[in-house]
């Protein structure tokens, strides 16, 4: 995910995000400030041509990649990280650290970065590949989407999963970091006898540029499109094909259950199911909680109120307005106001998947992860047991946002922290539903 965003400002404030780049060197300390302890991960990443770029992570707040700027030389470190409105500043000392101070809000704070141990490659569990993963490109009403369409060894005809990438602009495997939980997924599902099709988002890989005004409702038609595709190829089910969907692709999969061409199945994982507001305001009180600065019951009225405002169209400077009498302490408010008020935040706060869940008549499993903090697993699992008795619904023990194993629920957000990708009961339970579908 992600476009979701916390709006909190703990000490690093940011739009969560979950694309990062390649480590090159990587270097972790922890900050400490008034009882406050935070980790933080700087990625020093030096390019053949001479160019170095930065990124920060804040894996107890569940950021990754967020942007710097300035100047290494192997001693002295100097960068600027506008986004959160802060600088670091440090000098290598003899043991191999960086003594550095960072800087936010004129506060600065010590921190020693230390080597961090290169990450090993993740052990993707997968089993013999049997399958054969074929380049498809299609054009929908100006629309360019490229993907690969991953087939069982055989002759077919398949049941076929369209899969919906989640919040953000993600490539066709959905890759963040050194994972690429897509991929997994269509090579697991092969090997059970499935096929599927991911695509490149509009703005990724060899899919058409975004515009900017793009919307989830945008996203949803691009899904029916490709599996009205899907159902001149000959070695798939016409009749056995579904959507498979991550957080807001799970959601946009809901949505489409009851929009032609009618699904065969629904796969929904970690999908939001209550409305956009309460979804995001729910996702920052567990954040804020994760950060051990828990929202007060004013403060969490205030989000709603602002996000309100912003489903209902109001001027930014309404937004603005109510963000600043909101009490919480929010940095670099240009562009938290200009993310709220895009769009596709604005939609995705308007949207409110229960009309849907309530009329959906294809079989549906719905997958929610135990130590989600984004997609609260409760809150959305209720949803559906309450709407749609028929369903599937499932809460998996142990595993985060991405289905991976973690030890806690603030360990779960740091997602390229975890060597394991996809645990496998959740792969099984996706191919199991499949293949016992009449």
């Amino acid at each position: 995910m992600n476009r979701l965003s916390t709006l909190l400002t703990i000490l690093v404030a940011l739009l969560l995000a979950l694309s990062v780049n390649a480590d090159n060197r990587t270097w972790q300390g922890k900050l400490n400030a008034g009882g406050a302890s935070l980790t933080l991960v700087l990625h020093i990443d030096s390019a053949p041509d001479g160019t170095t770029t930065f990124t920060l992570d804040s894996p107890d707040q569940g950021a990754a990649g967020i942007p710097a700027q300035g100047q290494w030389d192997g001693s002295n470190l100097d960068i600027s990280i506008k986004t959160i409105s802060a600088s670091c500043r440090g000098t290598l000392d003899n043991n191999g650290n960086i003594q550095a101070t960072f800087t936010q809000m004129g506060m600065s704070f010590p921190i020693t970065f230390q080597p961090k141990a290169a990450q090993p490659e993740p052990n993707r569990n997968q089993t013999p590949a049997n399958f054969t993963e074929l380049e498809r490109e299609y054009d929908f009403n100006g629309v360019h989407l490229a993907g690969t369409l991953t087939l069982p060894d055989g002759n077919g005809p398949f049941p076929t999963v369209v899969m919906i990438t989640g919040s953000g602009t993600q490539d066709r495997d959905e890759t963040i970091g050194q994972h690429k939980p897509f991929a997994q997924i269509a090579h697991h599902l092969a090997n059970h006898g499935i096929a599927s099709l991911r695509c490149d988002d509009r703005g990724a890989g060899k899919s058409s540029p975004l515009t900017g005004n793009e919307t989830s409702l945008d996203f949803a038609a691009d899904a029916r499109n490709l599996l009205k595709a899907l159902q001149s190829e000959p070695r798939v089910n016409p009749r056995q094909i579904g959507y498979l969907g991550h957080s807001e692709g799970g959601q946009i999969a809901i949505l489409n259950s009851v929009s032609d061409p009618k699904p065969a199945f629904i796969i929904a994982l970690a999908a939001p199911t209550v409305n956009g507001v309460e979804m995001i305001v729910r996702q920052n009180e567990n954040l804020a909680q994760l950060s051990g600065s828990p929202l007060s019951g004013q403060q969490t009225e205030a989000l709603r109120r602002t996000f309100r405002l912003a489903a209902d169209n109001a001027p930014a400077d309404d937004v603005r307005a109510a963000l600043l009498a909101s009490g919480l302490p929010i940095t670099n408010i240009d562009a938290q106001v200009t993310a709220i008020c895009s769009p596709w935040y604005r939609q995705m706060l308007r949207i409110d998947p229960t009309d849907a869940i309530s009329r959906c008549t294809s079989p549906m499993l719905a997958l929610y992860a135990e130590r989600d903090a984004q997609v609260d697993p409760a809150q959305n699992a209720t949803v559906v047991r309450m709407l749609l008795p028929g369903a599937k619904c499932v809460i998996l023990p142990g595993l985060n946002h991405l289905f991976q194993p973690c030890a806690t629920t603030r360990a779960g957000l740091a997602y390229n922290a975890i060597n394991e990708p996809i645990a496998q009961q959740a792969l099984q339970a996706i191919s199991d539903f499949i293949n016992q579908l009449p």
